[in-house]
């Protein structure tokens, strides 16, 4: 009978360990799990600041297309050179529309 209570006692001791075991690796796998979502939160917000830059940078060179346009507008009227007026016109519809 003591035998069967000590073999228990040790049963009972090795089941509690792998309780613990498993509490550690839970906790193990929940701040891996952590560190993965914070990765990608960062990731994620590199990425949208990267997508920024570049809307912000297409934006700065259809505005310089546009005042190139405009600049070479004015100077035909300036000029009175109608011959290539109404093809600046256009390429300033077309900056217009592809942006």
């Amino acid at each position: 009978m003591n035998q069967k209570l000590k073999t228990l006692a040790e049963w009972q001791v090795l089941q509690n360990k792998m309780v613990v075991l498993e509490n550690r690796q839970a906790e193990e796998n929940e701040g891996i799990l952590r560190e993965i979502r914070e990765e990608r939160r960062r990731l994620e917000a590199r990425r949208r600041e990267r997508h920024q830059e570049e809307l912000e940078r297409q934006q700065k060179e259809l505005c310089r297309q546009i005042l190139e346009t405009i600049r070479k507008i004015e100077e035909m009227k300036e000029n009175k050179r109608m011959e290539g007026l109404e093809r600046e016109r256009r390429n300033g519809r077309a900056i217009c529309h592809s942006g």
